[in-house]
């Protein structure tokens, strides 16, 4: 879950918060551990206004295809655990060859070479068979993989939120462990924004 260890943001007097959900986090992560009272400005969050005017954009602008094909987008988080170490493989056996597009992208450019690794050697030849349509992403410079795409499947990464909120298509998720980047999360007694958006 995303709540930030109160060390990390304990010297600062200003922050910069996304939503009203990061000003909870950190009014209580005050009170619990007795930190100054810092000045916390809600300013949204830019990205992702951005990309909601970017698909409304192209949605409009291109009609789709009847001939075309259902569109996977198969996100994986960085983290141990994530869907390559888990179930990549039956997950792609049990949608490669349905007349399915479908992509792996990796939510954060380091981890390409796992994927590489786990993905592309032993499926990539599927890619070139008639019915089956298998990409595994490169190139992170463009959304146009999100906002092409029919469905995403992910575990705990957080581009569902740019997925759903821009296209507001549906996501599936795959109960992975958990990333975890507070450990002490659970003092708080504030449910996650990872964990409580997921349904």
């Amino acid at each position: 879950p995303s709540h930030a260890p109160e060390g990390r943001l304990r010297h600062y007097d200003t922050v910069l918060c996304a939503g009203p959900h990061q000003v909870r986090e950190l009014r209580r992560a005050e009170e619990l551990y007795g930190t100054k009272r810092k000045n916390l400005v809600e300013c949204g969050y830019d990205l992702l206004d951005r990309e909601i005017a970017e698909y409304e954009l192209a949605a409009s602008a291109v009609e789709r295809d009847p001939s075309r094909r259902d569109v996977v987008l198969i996100a994986p988080s960085w983290q141990e655990g994530n869907i390559l170490d888990t179930c990549i493989d039956d997950m792609l056996k049990s949608v490669l060859g349905r007349g399915m597009r479908v992509i792996v992208r990796p939510t954060a450019p380091e981890t390409t070479k796992q994927l590489f690794r786990q993905v592309e050697r032993p499926f990539g030849s599927l890619g070139r068979r008639p019915r089956v349509r298998f990409v595994f992403e490169h190139d992170f410079s463009s959304n146009k993989t999100v906002f092409t795409s029919d469905i995403l499947v992910t575990d705990w990464s957080s581009i569902f939120c740019e997925f759903c909120f821009s296209t507001r298509k549906p996501a599936i998720f795959i109960d992975t462990p958990m990333k975890v980047g507070n450990p002490d999360w659970q003092e708080l007694g504030i449910e996650p924004t990872d964990i409580a958006l997921r349904s």
